[in-house]
């Protein structure tokens, strides 16, 4: 199973790493970042950026 995580531009990385992290650990399961387009998505403090690959369409 994939499981899709959305970024947008000023996340809360807690909001995303946690569940990342539980979501993670599912056997048979792939977690994967998507935005609205490919590239940096920094979060709400611009200590992290996420390289998102994936896509919304």
């Amino acid at each position: 199973m994939q499981i899709a995580v959305v970024l947008y531009p000023g996340f809360t990385s807690l909001d995303v790493l946690g569940p990342y992290e539980v979501l993670g650990r599912l056997p048979e399961t792939e977690v994967v970042f998507v935005a609205e387009r490919p590239g940096l998505v920094q979060n709400d403090l611009k200590t992290l950026s996420v390289n998102v690959v994936a896509t919304l369409r």
